[in-house]
């Protein structure tokens, strides 16, 4: 019969067999203070200008990104789901409405 202390010397020799165990660094604080970069020159909204007045973003899941890797791609299904849904809209206009808003 094993006693514990028998035991449990042989659990710990076998997690370390047949390497040592690993030891695993802390994560990086991501709102820590970071002394290696240098935000002194930086300014705030400096691109912000370079968009298109009136343009909307969106971020779309990760999953998606394979069937809409541009905006091109994106705005093409967004246009073909509207051709689809104008159709609808006039064939059965209660249903449409009531698709249209949903309410939350």
């Amino acid at each position: 019969m094993l006693s514990y202390s028998t035991a449990q010397s042989k659990s710990e020799d076998i997690k370390s067999f047949p390497y040592p165990p690993v030891k695993k660094s802390p994560k990086p604080n991501p709102l820590a203070e970071r002394p290696d970069i240098d935000f002194s020159k930086g300014v705030r909204g400096r691109y912000f200008n370079q968009l298109p007045k009136g343009i909307n973003l969106a971020v779309i899941d990760h999953n998606l990104h394979d069937h809409f890797p541009d905006s091109e791609s994106m705005n093409r299904a967004l246009r073909t789901i509207l051709t689809i849904r104008e159709p609808l809209q006039t064939a059965f206009p209660s249903s449409a409405d009531s698709n249209s808003s949903p309410t939350t």
